[in-house]
């Protein structure tokens, strides 16, 4: 049987502003050092989207980041859950949904990077990021991969209020 290793990648929840690129709330980053407990404390790499929520995050958990990529998330946010929902730009343009491919276009870019990202590395990028790898509940979580032989061979996914506080 080939070698694994776990890869974590952590999302938030809900965000604010009503401009591109928003902030987090004061609960999703409470609830984000929660999770501090099930991730490495000294992890080999951190991988970080673009995106102002993604720069709180790695703050919020104390975590260095050592490399940037829009592949897992970047200033845009998604605003709603319907077929009629936009997307805010970091602009501040709002487009359909229905025309932004941004996460699709991605998609293999940071399917790969996650399976090939380092022993114990992790990852902080966007909800729609995960949801296009694994599936990913509302609110903010750290999803455990265990890799290997280039694919994902388990998930496990981490909600705060199952880390003691």
């Amino acid at each position: 049987m080939a070698e694994t290793c776990n890869v974590y990648f952590v999302t938030h929840g809900a965000v604010v502003g009503p401009s591109g690129d928003p902030a987090l709330t004061e609960t999703d980053l409470f609830e984000l050092r929660r999770l501090k407990a099930v991730l490495p404390s000294s992890p080999s790499h951190v991988i970080c989207g673009t995106g102002r929520r993604f720069r709180e995050i790695s703050q919020a958990l104390g975590l260095m980041v050592g490399r940037w990529t829009p592949v897992v998330g970047g200033p845009e946010y998604l605003e709603g859950r319907t077929e009629h929902d936009m997307v805010r730009l970091a602009s501040g343009l709002r487009v359909p949904m229905t025309c932004f491919t941004g996460v699709e276009d991605n998609f293999e870019a940071a399917s790969r990077l996650l399976v090939n990202a380092p022993p114990n590395a992790i990852i902080i990028g966007g909800r729609q990021a995960a949801e296009q790898v694994t599936g990913c509940p509302p609110g903010p979580v750290a999803i455990r991969y265990t890799v290997g032989e280039e694919s994902i061979q388990g998930v496990e996914i981490i909600n705060p209020e199952a880390v003691s506080a």
